[in-house]
């Protein structure tokens, strides 16, 4: 952050048009608990949006302002978007991540099904951590339901 300019580099951290995805990251052998990227992010995009800075440098694209309207925006799109996810884990109990990236998704590329499969994995994260749904295993595959 610039703060004499009003400006602040953001990187991949927030970008005019199209958001970060939170991908699958395995944890450190010195972490006590597994990152959650989603609810990292969402905390993150609440500090980015209350920094007094006008202008945003993103790593992709031009320069932009309205930094906090920019960072509520993907807020509110990723919490939509797990709102879809908790919706269909409400209408099929038991179901799992690919069904989940199948439903919202459709059929992709080989190439996107790392990053929807990550979304996927992210909002569930969330939704977890919030204490809308339980994870259950069964037969060696995490199987999702609401509480």
């Amino acid at each position: 952050v610039l703060e004499e300019a009003g400006v602040v580099f953001t990187a991949d951290h927030l970008l005019p048009r199209i958001s970060a995805n939170p991908t699958l990251e395995p944890p450190h052998p010195f972490d006590e608990q597994k990152a959650m990227p989603l609810v990292l992010y969402q905390d993150s995009l609440k500090r980015t949006a209350e920094l007094d800075a006008d202008i945003a440098c993103p790593g992709h694209g031009r320069s932009f302002q309205n930094i906090a309207g920019r960072c509520h925006e993907i807020a509110e799109h990723q919490m939509m978007r797990c709102e879809d996810i908790y919706q269909l884990v409400k209408s099929k109990p038991g179901v799992h991540r690919k069904e989940l990236s199948l439903d919202i998704f459709g059929k992709v590329d080989a190439s996107e099904i790392y990053l929807t499969l990550s979304e996927i994995n992210a909002g569930l994260e969330l939704l977890l951590n919030e204490g809308r749904i339980r994870c259950e295993m069964k037969k060696d595959v995490e199987r999702y339901s609401i509480l």
